[in-house]
């Protein structure tokens, strides 16, 4: 019911502010305004969307009820993350069906109760076991977006420091701000824990020469936020302090943009941050075993096995930032083509990201995906796998034309 009610009151403003009065209902072979649909949002307008169907008129609903509540509605109805509740479309399409029936049960139980029948006792355990988390959780989202909503309009709203968390650039900056603490905190293992620091060293003397070309990829973790904050410039905000603006709404909707049209980068990031989580938890559970002195066969092996996968500690954080440098190569070159806008400052800093076909890029990227897979996959099994995925990724030539772009950018970078 909530649900209904938001969609139409936001319609009834939607149509006020926007003066697309004919738009407040619906009427036979004709589409009109929704709060969802971004499928068929080039037949009609849809309530939460930045712009008009015409892509050039800008929402004005957007200003009267605030940027945090817009926010919070983009969540709640029209994210592309598997883990938002778009609950308009859950209602609507029968994926509550049997929370809602529970509900009505339970609403049925407490009846005979008021009539005599089942006891208090016997309705509270019904209660506690028909209790659907989501329709709570739903409910209160609700109530607090309404509150946002209704505060707006009022010409009162609320400081709400509300902003999305489920749109294709809300998780692709919360995968790179993972997997630049994951890096700090790996390289901090190695510059302060003598032990691995010692077997880095060790694997440095066995496998000189991928470990000199895997440390040539290395991009510092300064220079990827420097690029982050380039392809993001909402990432700069501080979540504590500063408020969603209307601004940061047109400028993350032109995110979102690029990262649809540009999946596997946004593929690559999220592979990134689950191999860089997983790597980092291995070594911090394991390292103790470097330690010990081993008195039968079986401990031999363990320390062995935990000194090769620590030894490569170094290798693997040069990877992962160069993964996300191809990554991030891709969006730049996406958002070039895409948003057709090549003098604007997420590619200005690199020249020869003017240059970068595109096709190029998407092969890396591709293959940047493939190499980590495998490489991920036997790290902790059989490290000469590993390491052979590692040599043959070094000699693909999408691969070899990003260094090459790479070191071309780093000596002509234009501050």
């Amino acid at each position: 019911a909530l649900s209904s009610i938001i969609e139409h009151s936001l319609r009834l403003l939607w149509c006020y502010e926007n003066q697309r009065h004919y738009h407040c209902i619906a009427r036979a072979s004709e589409y009109y305004v929704t709060l969802d649909g971004h499928g068929q949002r080039d037949r009609h307008d849809v309530m939460i969307s930045p712009f008009l169907i015409d892509g050039t008129s800008k929402n004005k609903l957007i200003s009267l009820i605030g940027a945090p509540a817009f926010a919070m509605l983009s969540d709640l109805f029209a994210s592309p993350s598997p883990d938002a509740p778009n609950i308009r479309s859950a209602v609507c399409h029968g994926t509550l069906d049997d929370a809602v029936v529970a509900e009505l049960e339970e609403l049925g139980q407490w009846a005979i109760v008021l009539n005599g029948g089942l006891n208090t006792t016997q309705t509270k355990q019904a209660q506690t076991d028909n209790n659907e988390p989501f329709l709570i959780d739903a409910s209160c989202a609700l109530i607090s977006c309404l509150d946002l909503i209704s505060s707006g309009v009022s010409g009162q709203p609320n400081m709400s420091r509300y902003e999305p968390v489920y749109s294709y650039t809300a998780m692709a900056k919360r995968d790179l701000g993972d997997i630049l603490s994951k890096i700090e905190e790996i390289d901090s293992l190695i510059s302060k824990n003598t032990h691995i620091l010692n077997c880095v060293e060790s694997m440095e003397e066995q496998q000189s020469k991928l470990c000199k070309d895997m440390g040539l990829l290395r991009v510092d973790t300064k220079a990827l936020t420097e690029m982050v904050y380039r392809v993001f410039p909402t990432m700069v905000k501080d979540p504590i302090n500063d408020i969603w603006t209307i601004e940061d709404v047109f400028v993350e909707h032109g995110s979102n943009i690029v990262l649809t049209n540009g999946i596997a980068a946004q593929k690559l990031l999220s592979d990134i941050s689950r191999e860089a989580k997983a790597y980092l938890t291995a070594i911090r559970d394991g390292m103790n075993t470097l330690t010990i002195t081993p008195t039968c066969t079986k401990d031999k092996r363990a320390v062995k096995s935990m000194t090769r996968f620590c030894g490569i500690s170094k290798m693997t954080v040069d990877f992962y930032s160069f993964s996300v440098y191809i990554a991030l190569l891709m969006i730049m070159v996406v958002h070039r083509d895409t948003l057709a806008v090549k003098s604007s400052s997420v590619v200005k800093g690199d020249v020869m990201i003017l240059d970068l076909h595109r096709d190029d890029v998407v092969k890396a990227v591709e293959r940047t995906r493939m190499t980590l897979s495998t490489y991920c996959s036997f790290i902790a099994t059989n490290l000469d796998r590993s390491t052979k995925a590692m040599q043959q990724y070094l000699q693909g030539k999408a691969i070899k034309n990003v260094i090459d772009k790479k070191k071309y950018i780093q000596q002509h970078r234009i501050s």
